[in-house]
């Protein structure tokens, strides 16, 4: 492949495979490389496209790992982490082989099923309990590790969907990244460490394409909230915003503070979910990530003057160039 250079940057690539470096059995033969990084617990995922006309290139083995980095030649390739190779295609003719990885984060025990309960625990100590079954780490935003929560049942369900069940419920982002369990504020723009992500800013010049919608066709002014009252026993509710427009939480919380702490961080999740500004670079920013926080200029002020939170990110390697294309929301 003749990988296009941009007259200042030249886009490149290098791949591991078992810690061995393979780059070279790519060269010339590389047709294109996609990288998928997510925010939540999909998976991030590569997909490495090679020519096999000559039909010299040995098929790789499922199950083996992958480390990508991506870049340019006048620059530090970066770290785009390690992949578990789980299908391989080879088509023709011309003959191409086509190699899928998923990332090496996603233990395949994180998604089977389990019967567990969690009593009087909070958000901290439930993360820590499940991510210790795994050896993973954790990074929690600390307004959410206090959240002390009664009873948490998990009934035949996989911890991926206990914690996405829950991440939902409190307006976060549950994900797993460099073997860190992430458990954080919806828009909070952390790293794996829980550090904060350097900002991402796009002017208009550097995009090719972009896409920016608002709707409020599903828009709720307030959100409600039932919980059950202790004391008189009986059923009752709570609302955040206001009630022209609301949505009903279908759970009952067992508190009046559990109840309006969840319809605020659903109300936080709708407002976010009302705009979107999705852009493609034709000159590619490797260092962007699932999560960033964005800012972009030169577009229309109702746009500029939003801050935006990357909820998905594409990374092509081909034909083109180096491009991305990042998937926004709008930050809380």
């Amino acid at each position: 492949m003749n990988i296009l250079s941009t007259g200042v940057l030249t886009p490149h690539y290098m791949i591991m495979m078992e810690g061995n470096d393979i780059t070279q059995a790519f060269a010339n033969r590389l047709i294109s490389l996609n990288l998928i990084d997510n925010s939540g617990f999909e998976a991030d995922s590569v997909t490495i496209t090679i020519d096999d006309a000559d039909g010299k290139v040995e098929l790789p083995k499922t199950g083996v790992k992958l480390d990508v980095f991506i870049g340019f030649k006048e620059k530090l390739l970066i770290d785009k982490g390690t992949f578990v190779v789980d299908s391989i295609t080879h088509s023709g003719a011309p003959d191409v082989i086509e190699i899928g990885a998923k990332s090496a984060d996603f233990r395949e025990k994180f998604i089977e099923q389990r019967n567990h309960a969690y009593h009087n625990k909070t958000i901290e100590e439930i993360l820590n309990e499940i991510a210790k079954r795994y050896e993973y780490k954790t990074a929690i935003s600390d307004s959410l590790k206090i959240i002390k929560i009664n009873d948490l049942q998990q009934s035949n369900e996989s911890d991926a969907n206990l914690l996405t069940r829950l991440a939902i419920e409190y307006d976060a982002v549950a994900t797993i990244k460099k073997g860190t369990l992430l458990f954080l504020e919806a828009g909070s723009g952390k790293t794996a460490s829980g550090q904060e992500l350097p900002e991402v800013i796009i002017t208009r010049k550097d995009g090719d394409k972009h896409s920016y919608q608002v709707s409020d066709r599903n828009a709720y002014t307030g959100v409600i909230a039932k919980y059950n009252d202790a004391k008189g026993g009986r059923r009752k509710q709570v609302i955040f915003g206001k009630d022209d427009k609301t949505k009903m939480l279908r759970t009952t919380f067992r508190s009046e503070d559990e109840a309006m702490r969840a319809a605020e961080k659903e109300m936080q999740r709708l407002a976010r979910g009302k705009e979107s500004f999705n852009f493609f670079l034709a000159i590619g920013q490797p260092e962007t990530l699932a999560c960033s926080p964005v800012k972009v200029m030169g577009f229309k002020k109702d746009i500029d003057e939003k801050k935006w939170i990357a909820n998905r990110v594409i990374h092509s390697l081909g034909d083109n160039g180096l491009t991305t294309q990042v998937e926004a929301e709008v930050k809380p």
